[in-house]
């Protein structure tokens, strides 16, 4: 049973404030205030990577205030504490406030328990996921605010359950917490969507999940708790919005529709579709810096991903060139229904009435229509077309650069097929040029004429194999360009196969996709480990530690890792080169979109960089970057024996968890360590500060 009668406006007060509890009372309004202010002013200023996740985290919830998922909550908040009274009116507010924060809490932690489920890996499926319910609550909810359908958030319509309107008021105000909480769980914002719900997802904690929520619902609460303390002194802050209640819910709900339908469109065809629209691009190019991208989700989630020329689908199989048409699609629907309403509303007056109303509905018909052709356009065409001719020229410019790159081909051949668990596998990779006839000029690389890796896609299983491995090299194989490993796969799951080679004085990393073995479905699930120090070796008898300079690692700035390897306590002095370098390191991006196969080096030692990667890398400014261009020179011999610090020199291109096998000889023993590393967003253009996705 629901109370439709509105909520009461505010009585007497209790007792007058002494000037000296007046006086404390408004202190501390002053600091709400500032503390508003300031966290306004700089989470609109500060990179999320660079700044204190759980500070950001709470001035994320301040700017909740200006969005319909909070700034409702106003109307109930006040009303409740005004004229209570110092202590009951702030009670009450408290309360209020209480009821808020359980709630979202209790939603935090069922997003932890959901990205528990999916694994870390699988984060830009979750977010997709999140985007499209969040975009489709918001367009639900927005549609009664701008009268197409009856159903209106409570907060507004003033219904809220009889059985709580007949509670006491601190419990009263608890429920109403509780109750209308719920509005605040699928807000509109993106910097809640594309920074603290991925978060959540990627801990998989039901505990982060709560926490990360609670200083959420602290942030939303604090310019409630404000107002509320405003209106306790007298100062009723809303009524200025109460008596434009009308125009205040067609304002919030038609920026509702605009923001949701972007935010179901980002979801159902993914980030790759947000690159292929061009939006990105025009606002990088309004900004000349990534902070509005950033905060739009490209990098800020710390689980970014590189882009590929968007040439996929969305989560349903969907080309992304629909995206554009569906995002405008969900504009014009409920404009035209706005616009059908009125023409029924009109028809219906009196024929007196329409010679008045008549210019009234023309202009607003006029101003429609023109809206929606600009929407066409502009989303529709303009901003894709033009992203896609920028690629042209972008790719014109850079022919003579990738030109350098050969085109090669590669197929792999498993005997027996198909892949089995347990079952002695050979794997046979075949190289062709661009002509389609047998690759000639392949050399060796760092001891070896091809590298293959191989890794399952939790990483629990990694392998680094060599056709040396098992047999040597003959001519044969080099005439044909044909090399093989051997391998056993140890358990069902998804697995991922590359192959380098060097071709020409050029690094060539192929990738051949994931591959299903077994009757297993799904993914395994991927849990974040941090951790500095491990061991390693197959009694466990290593101990490695890794440290970082800068300890922050910001995507696209250099980044030295340090390898400390101990045994028994002590120093291991005595590690042997292992194929021509002093630790071989394969990185892997958290999704196995993106990987670098990379070399240690000693302390003191200058040596290149030698890098591979999956894909040509294309950037939402158009530009492309070749996809394995690396002018490889050999280091200067490496002593026999050395240790205990090996160093990792390396850039990681974009935000994110990564993966680091790394391995090191000592003796005949060949030990294979794992670290996972957060790499966090940069703040600076990257097209400035790196060279892309290495």
């Amino acid at each position: 049973m629901e109370n439709n009668q509105p909520m009461p406006s505010a009585a007497a007060p209790e007792g007058k404030l002494t000037a000296k509890t007046r006086g404390i009372f408004f202190f501390v309004v002053l600091i709400l205030f500032g503390i508003f202010a300031v966290g306004l002013k700089w989470i609109f200023s500060v990179s999320p990577g660079n700044a204190p996740f759980f500070l950001f985290d709470y001035a994320v919830g301040l700017s909740m205030i200006f969005l319909p998922c909070t700034l409702p909550l106003a109307f109930v908040i006040v009303p409740l504490a005004m004229g209570k009274g110092y202590a009951r009116g702030l009670g009450i507010a408290i309360s209020f406030g209480i009821g808020v924060a359980i709630t979202l809490s209790f939603y935090g932690a069922l997003i932890g328990a959901f990205g528990q489920a999916l694994g870390v890996s699988k984060v830009e499926l979750a977010k997709n996921i999140l985007y499209t319910i969040a975009g489709f609550m918001a367009i639900f909810f927005a549609l009664g605010e701008i009268g197409l359908t009856k159903f209106r958030m409570p907060t507004y319509s003033g219904k809220i359950p009889g059985f709580i309107q007949r509670r006491q008021e601190f419990l009263k105000a608890g429920l109403l917490g509780l109750f209308l909480g719920n509005v605040g769980v699928g807000c509109p914002n993106p910097l809640f969507n594309a920074v603290i719900i991925p978060q959540i997802i990627a801990t998989g904690s039901v505990f982060q999940g709560w926490l990360i929520m609670f200083v959420q619902a602290l942030g939303r609460f604090t310019p409630l708790l404000l107002l509320a303390m405003l209106g306790i002194l007298g100062v009723n802050a809303t009524a200025f919005l109460v008596s434009r209640r009308g125009v205040v819910e067609r304002a919030t709900g038609w920026a509702t529709v605009f923001v949701g339908g972007f935010m179901l469109t980002l979801g159902l065809f993914t980030h790759d579709w947000y690159v292929y629209s061009g939006i990105h691009t025009l606002l990088e190019q309004l900004t000349q810096e990534e902070t509005i991208t950033n905060i739009l989700g490209q990098r800020a989630g710390l689980l970014g991903h590189a882009h590929t020329f968007p040439s996929g689908t969305g989560i349903l199989g969907q080309p992304l060139s629909w995206g554009s048409w569906f995002m405008v699609a969900i504009w014009l629907i409920p404009i035209f229904w706005y616009w059908f309403l009125k023409k029924k509303d009109f028809k219906a007056l009196p024929e007196s009435e329409k010679a008045m109303q008549g210019s009234v509905f023309k202009w607003m018909t006029s101003y429609l229509i023109t809206l929606s052709v600009l929407l066409v356009l502009v989303f529709g065409y303009f901003l894709p077309y033009r992203f896609k001719n920028m690629n042209m020229m972008e790719g014109m410019h850079n022919d003579m650069e990738m030109s350098a790159v050969p085109v090669i081909k590669a197929f792999l051949a498993a005997t027996p097929g198909p892949l089995e668990v347990n079952i002695p596998t050979r794997l046979a990779f075949n190289f062709l040029d661009d002509n389609d006839k047998i690759l000639t000029g392949i050399q060796a690389g760092h001891e070896s004429v091809m590298h293959i890796f191989i890794v399952k896609d939790d990483f629990s299983v990694f392998a680094h194999l060599h056709p040396e491995d098992s047999e040597p090299i003959t001519q044969e194989m080099l005439d044909n360009a044909v090399f093989a490993v051997n391998y056993t796969f140890p358990s069902e799951g998804n697995w991922r196969i590359l192959a380098q080679i060097v071709h020409e004085d050029h690094e060539i990393v192929k990738d051949f996709g994931s591959f299903s073995i077994g009757r297993h479905s799904g993914t395994n699930t991927l849990t974040t480990d941090l951790s500095r120090e491990k061991f390693f070796g197959q009694s466990e008898e290593y101990r490695v530690t890794i440290s970082s300079n800068p300890a922050k690692i910001i995507a696209g700035q250099p980044v030295k890792l340090d390898y400390y390897i101990e045994k028994d306590r002590q120093p291991v002095m005595d590690i042997v080169p292992y194929l021509g370098a002093a630790m071989h390191f394969a990185i892997w991006s958290i999704d196995q979109e993106t990987f670098s196969h990379d070399h240690g080096m000693l302390e003191g030692e200058t040596t290149d960089e030698h890098h591979g990667t999956l894909l040509n890398t294309v950037y939402a400014h158009g530009e492309v970057e070749p996809a394995a261009d690396d002018n490889h020179s050999e280091t200067d011999a490496l002593p026999a024996e050395f240790g205990p610090d090996i160093i990792l020199n390396h850039t990681f291109p974009y935000a994110g968890y990564w993966k680091i096998f790394g391995q090191f000889k000592r003796g005949d023993q060949v030990v294979i360590t794992d670290f996972m590393v957060q790499v966090f967003p940069n703040p600076v253009d990257m097209r400035e500060e790196s060279t892309h996705a290495h």
